[in-house]
């Protein structure tokens, strides 16, 4: 009975190998050009975006509006710096957090449209800190201010 179980695993494990074998890749010169491809793929990208930034602003401590903003950083040297700016990512993430509500309170009103340049100026200090002056511009692509 034990001969008769061996024999049985050894034919179930031929076809296993078998579709383990045809399901490799074949790496010869039909497959080079989609390796260069996946190469160029991974080039640095110039543009990063944040993860959207919320903010309550507040009046005699009671929240009278939203504010939404989503950003962008664009890398000027991409090839030198992007994996500099990836590594920082999350602490650039939270210094426009903390400064978004030092804005929030000083700037944004729920009246007035927001002013993306002013926001871009307000937050350009704070990358410059974290990643030193000239390595990325501050870009806003959506900033909402929803009254409550």
């Amino acid at each position: 009975m034990d001969d008769e179980n061996k024999a049985n695993r050894w034919w179930r494990r031929v076809p296993r190998a078998w579709a383990l074998a045809l399901c490799l890749p074949v790496f010869g010169p039909a497959s080079m050009p989609a390796m260069a491809e996946e190469k160029a793929e991974e080039a640095p990208k110039p543009y990063i975006d944040l993860a959207p930034i919320y903010l309550s602003v507040l009046n005699k401590g009671r929240v009278i509006g939203v504010v939404t903003l989503e950003l962008v950083l664009e890398v000027k040297d991409p090839a030198h710096d992007s994996a500099m700016v990836t590594e920082r990512l999350r602490q650039i993430e939270g210094d426009f957090a903390a400064a978004g509500m030092e804005m929030a309170r000083q700037v944004f009103r729920v009246d007035r449209p927001i002013d993306p340049d002013l926001v871009s100026a307000y937050l350009t200090p704070y990358v410059e800190r974290r990643l030193g002056p000239g390595k990325v511009n501050v870009l806003v692509k959506q900033a909402l201010i929803r009254p409550m």
